[in-house]
């Protein structure tokens, strides 16, 4: 049943069926492969709801039970290695991701096996996003590169993995300045895309429109995702965490290439009513409450999207039972990374439009004390 749920993208019924299943099969000795896939799948769920500390524990604790198991050299483990590195990725701890990555390809290595162990193209896929995000992206083209010719080594596997890996060569090679490259391989993921009813499909579909954005072609990538909208609502249905998801990107779009500012927010609101039901998916609110406030700001709503911005940035820096509406936590509560940042410079650009909107001294103060909160967030 948590399997069932987690693919259908209740994470939260998921959770508990799994969690339940750990519990009792944890002191059971003749069960103990059964407990560390259950282990395994606890770990995957976590990282689905963005809780990448706990995908980082639960993959940590699959590696040592599978040890116990299968002895420090088996194949089994390297997909705990590969869903642990994944877990740094996430938290943006590449270096570290690199370095578990390579010694779990060494493992891999010296099995001298024919047949690629599971996990091993996702290793190197890995590696090469790592690279990408450090802007090295000589480093990353050979990993990505290596990881696309492991699929083609034995017999092909077209599946969402591989559409990962082709919207990541396909990233690669547009900051590289090879656009004729780049172009080759999203449009060998679209084609694929149509037919894997996977959400890592849509997720090309949308970094494709974003390409196609950039180079002054939005109307084109409007269309795109009109169509994956469409296509996901028929997929996943409108109440799942993947429709929701693609909603989003597709009011991110609209919003940001000023398309169809009004639609936009409208498209946010639908959002933010699924985030109601689902207060657990702290990524996506956070992806969705952000952008829904610039929303909110871009149609002469600033108060409202300020309230919205106050309390999504006193929830990620920690409980506060009282702050004003300008009031900012202190710098050292605030996380220097990326979900951080992006609410405080969103708050800055809601702020500015409030100042626009009143041009009152309070908000003017409050411009000036928010600068150099984000001033210290970016230097911390």
């Amino acid at each position: 049943m948590g399997i069932y749920f987690s693919s259908s993208g209740n994470m939260k019924e998921s959770l508990e069926y799994l969690s339940a299943a750990g519990k009792i099969l944890k002191n059971l000795n003749e069960c103990k492969a059964l407990y560390a896939k259950t282990i395994f799948n606890t770990g995957l769920v976590f990282g689905n709801m963005g809780e990448y500390n706990k995908l980082a524990e639960y993959s940590l604790s699959y590696i040592n039970i599978a040890e116990q198991l299968y002895g420090d050299t088996s194949r089994i483990l390297i997909k705990g290695y590969a869903s642990l590195v994944s877990a740094y990725v996430q938290m943006h701890q590449y270096e570290k991701a690199v370095s578990i990555a390579g010694a779990a390809i060494n493992i891999a290595n010296r099995l001298g096996e024919k047949q690629i162990p599971p996990g091993l193209t996702t290793l190197y896929n890995a590696i090469g996003v790592c690279y990408v995000r450090l802007a090295d992206y000589n480093r990353a083209i050979n990993y990505l590169e290596k990881t696309e010719y492991l699929y083609f080594s034995s017999k092909p596997i077209h599946d969402e993995n591989y559409i990962n890996l082709l919207n990541s060569l396909a990233v690669t090679y547009s900051f590289m300045g090879l656009k004729a490259k780049s172009r080759e391989y999203y449009e060998k993921g679209i084609e694929l895309a149509e037919s894997i009813n996977s959400f890592l499909s849509f997720n090309l579909v949308n970094s494709y429109a974003i390409e196609l954005g950039n180079d002054g072609n939005e109307k084109t990538g409007e269309a795109l995702l009109a169509r994956s909208l469409k296509k996901a609502e028929q997929t996943f249905g409108e109440s799942t965490r993947n429709y929701v998801e693609v909603l989003k990107n597709y009011a991110e779009y609209l919003r940001e290439y000023n398309i169809d500012k009004r639609k936009a927010l409208s498209y946010y609101e639908q959002c933010a009513s699924y985030l109601e039901e689902n207060q657990w998916d702290i990524v996506l609110k956070y992806n969705i409450l952000t952008g829904y406030a610039i929303a909110l700001k871009d149609n002469g709503q600033s108060d409202k999207a300020l309230e919205i911005l106050q309390e999504l940035l006193f929830t990620f820096s920690g409980p506060a039972e009282h702050h004003g509406l300008y009031e900012n936590p202190p710098p050292e509560k605030l996380n220097p990374d990326k979900y951080s940042l992006k609410i405080l410079r969103a708050k800055y650009d809601v702020l500015q439009g409030m100042l626009n909107e009143k041009s009152d001294l309070n908000t003017l103060l409050a411009i000036a004390v928010h600068q150099n909160c984000l001033y210290l967030s970016l230097k911390g």
